[in-house]
């Protein structure tokens, strides 16, 4: 029967040093990206609560403004989302390859050492249906700007200008309606598309040579 504790009694004093050193060498890089990552989505978590802090504060004290206060929420509320959005590409497309590059390494030590090294990366990806977080976390900034069009579709109903263009209210709020359509439809079919290819990706063959590898020493007597 296959035991960690066993194996580690066995290893090289010298390999065990050296996979040590790169294993916290990468954890450290992991760390770093990861705080970077929180700190985006800290952000934009602010921008969220900034905006609609903005927008109630607007409307609760809009007696003194010389035109419809509903132009400034209009305009905080599209800011706020685009400043959203380019968090999130900046999250998810930048930092997140960034992090990958030193994480898929972490497992692929994790595998080459799978007689005695725990395998930490390998369970957070077991963990995950698709090998990859960020398909929740997309979700996070997604529903973050769904609400703020949302605030902004409201807006565009309560302009008094527009009270006489009725069209144009219903081609906002159709035009708002089809891009978080078809933002949805493109997240549902990515996550659907990584669950499927996950197994023949990098971190799947990884994952599977560690489990066969665990496999077949577990039936040794």
């Amino acid at each position: 029967m296959f035991k960690q504790s066993d194996a580690l009694e066995k290893v090289d004093p010298e390999l065990f040093s050296r996979v040590m050193q790169l294993s916290a060498q990468i954890g450290g890089k992991e760390e770093h990206f990861n705080n970077l990552q929180t700190e985006y989505r800290k952000l934009a978590s602010t921008w969220l609560l900034a905006a609609l802090g903005a927008s109630g504060y607007l409307l609760q004290s809009s007696s003194g403004l010389p035109f419809d206060h509903w132009y400034i929420v209009f305009g905080v509320s599209v800011a706020a989302s685009v400043g959203i959005a380019i968090l999130w590409m900046l999250d998810l497309k930048v930092y997140q390859v960034l992090l990958d590059g030193f994480f898929k390494e972490g497992v692929r030590l994790e595998s080459e050492n799978y007689q005695w090294l725990p395998p930490f990366r390998i369970n957070i990806l077991c963990s995950q249906e698709t090998g990859d977080i960020r398909t929740k976390v997309q979700y996070y900034y997604f529903c973050s700007i769904v609400l703020l069009l949302v605030l902004a579709d409201i807006s565009v109903w309560n302009i008094g200008t527009l009270a006489h263009l009725p069209g144009c209210r219903i081609a906002a709020t159709l035009l708002i309606v089809l891009v978080m359509a078809g933002i949805q439809l493109k997240l549902f079919r990515a996550g659907l598309r990584d669950k499927k290819a996950f197994p023949g990706t990098e971190f799947g063959l990884l994952i599977g040579q560690w489990r066969a590898n665990r496999t077949k020493d577990s039936e040794k007597p």
